[in-house]
């Protein structure tokens, strides 16, 4: 423990810095970038419900389709258009990581780890924006959590930490973000912070207390199941992910006094 706490506290100080702060986007969409939107939120809608009913094959062909529709548009970031292939890529991460979970296949979180670095390289081609900040977070945060699932404690906990540095302006920024965006980046936020939160409340004493002075952050279990429980009830993008995790938090911790889908 002391030291992963030791190296997290090094790894934190010089990452700190490098991270990135929203900035509003003030463009007013025209009616095809609208047009455009909608349909790639469709997109991604109808993977997640091809992936809950077992047709993960289907789903990431869904996805595939609409990365490469984008990648043969000509982005209109001026007028408020937003690159998503970063998002495509990495909606198809969380879904081999489900999948991994559930088969047990020795090689799917090789393929995640792939597939999340994949979409934080695409992402990076986007217009700086609230959803590209939250989806930077999440790259890294999934990352740590599926290092350590492939036992490197120290680095996977290491980038955990390090996605606080895109993820610490989302309770200003992203949870009250206005546009024709705020369902998915306000729902892919407090998915997000929720899993960033448990994360962290879960560590080792002496390491949750060299993340809290290293990040800064002030949440806990409470506050986590707290934002989970708003994706999901609030049901937008990412709300089955939030269940999943919540549900998953549930089945670990069967002495819990509290449940965390319906409180006290």
């Amino acid at each position: 423990q002391a030291r992963v706490a030791s190296a997290l506290a090094l790894s934190m100080n010089y990452a700190m810095g490098n991270g990135a702060t929203p900035a509003a986007n003030t463009a007013k969409p025209s009616v095809e970038v609208l047009r455009r939107w909608e349909r790639d939120m469709s997109a991604m809608e109808e993977s997640i419900g091809l992936m809950l009913a077992n047709k993960l094959q289907e789903a990431e062909e869904r996805l595939e389709a609409a990365g490469q529709e984008g990648s043969e548009r000509s982005i209109d970031f001026a007028a408020g258009e937003h690159d998503l292939r970063g998002c495509f890529t990495f909606v198809s991460a969380l879904m081999s990581l489900i999948n991994g979970l559930a088969s047990l296949e020795n090689n799917q979180l090789d393929t995640v780890l792939e597939r999340v670095w994949a979409a934080d390289e695409k992402l990076a081609l986007d217009g700086d924006w609230a959803g590209r900040t939250v989806l930077r977070g999440l790259c890294l945060l999934v990352a740590g959590v599926v290092e350590i699932m492939q036992g490197m404690p120290t680095k996977g906990v290491w980038h955990v930490l390090r996605s606080w540095l895109w993820l610490r302006n989302l309770e200003s920024e992203a949870l009250n973000f206005q546009g024709h965006e705020r369902g998915c980046v306000r729902s892919t936020a407090l998915l997000a912070l929720g899993i960033f939160n448990l994360f962290v409340s879960m560590l080792p004493p002496t390491a949750m207390k060299a993340a809290g002075w290293a990040t800064g952050f002030t949440g806990g279990r409470d506050v986590a199941l707290q934002q989970l429980r708003s994706c999901w009830e609030e049901g937008g993008l990412q709300a089955p992910f939030a269940g999943m995790v919540l549900i998953g938090f549930v089945v670990a911790s069967p002495t819990l006094s509290t449940n965390p889908i319906h409180g006290p």
